[in-house]
């Protein structure tokens, strides 16, 4: 089974369908639509989660759906737990809008997420955003979403996965250390084709010495290429690190989460 684990639903007419068709195409058996959040192209936090809810609900076995959270909203872990209860299989988080993920008046938020017992996306590194909600004066902060970051989360919530997005891109190293030392950490390879270009190489040159569990690892386009691009451009660059001598060739790249509805999927 072949899971795109990292595409932001966007509000556009006809665009389940659209994609739907474009997964055909590209031979990809399900897809996991991300909320996105109010200052990228949606204009609030509730319509976002529903546009997604409601592409699940009409598809169910084509996807499943990540919930926008803001952890900085009073009622938050409310909002968590009935994001839980409404069926999303789990949580995204975009902390370059203005906070940091180990900030500690953030914890009853986290406690929330923790007891859905599911995965928490987290954006980390860069972005291409530039202002942040209305009136666009607030600065998107790339220096907020370093993986390391998520460090003590890690500890905090052993139970609980934390997906670190695009590989924490520029924070590789940072990014696979923290893998490296918490087993309940997930690496995203979601994006392109500067994240996932950049990537392979550096992990050529420096990564070998921190090992990458491939088994978790989540491949997504992120809506940064079609299906079929972001599929054949991933498979590039794996086929790379996995014929390098010190790679172990027989490890493959997983898309797992285990929810209510378990599934495993592999791209290569």
């Amino acid at each position: 089974m072949i899971v795109d684990a990292h595409i932001h639903m966007l509000q556009e007419p006809g665009f389940s369908s659209n994609l739907l068709r474009q997964m055909d195409a590209a031979g990809i058996d399900r897809a996991n639509l991300v909320a996105l959040w109010p200052a990228a192209f949606v204009g609030s936090v509730t319509a976002g989660n529903n546009a997604v809810r409601q592409a699940v609900r009409e598809h169910p076995d084509r996807f499943t759906g990540f919930a926008y959270v803001e952890p900085r909203e009073a009622d938050a872990p409310a909002q968590v737990r009935a994001l839980a209860d409404a069926g999303f299989h789990g949580f995204k988080l975009f902390p370059p809008l203005g906070y940091r993920v180990d900030e500690a008046r953030l914890r009853p938020v986290f406690d929330a997420m923790a007891a859905t017992a599911r995965p928490v996306l987290v954006h980390c590194g860069s972005t291409n955003l530039d202002l942040a909600a209305e009136p666009h004066t607030t600065p998107i902060n790339s220096a907020l979403a370093r993986p390391l970051f998520l460090d003590p989360l890690t500890r905090l919530y052993p139970d609980t996965t934390f997906v670190v997005a695009h590989m924490g891109f520029p924070f590789l190293l940072e990014a696979w250390a923290l893998a490296m030392a918490n087993p309940n950490v997930i690496l995203d390879v979601a994006g392109g084709p500067v994240w996932p270009g950049s990537w392979a190489g550096i992990y050529t040159n420096l990564g070998r010495p921190i090992p990458i569990d491939w088994n978790r690892v989540w491949w997504g386009t992120d809506n940064c290429m079609t299906p079929a691009d972001g599929l054949a451009f991933a498979k590039q660059n794996l086929t790379h690190i996995l014929n390098l001598p010190n790679t172990h060739k027989e490890k493959r790249v997983y898309v797992r989460w285990e929810v209510e509805n378990p599934l495993d999927g592999t791209i290569l």
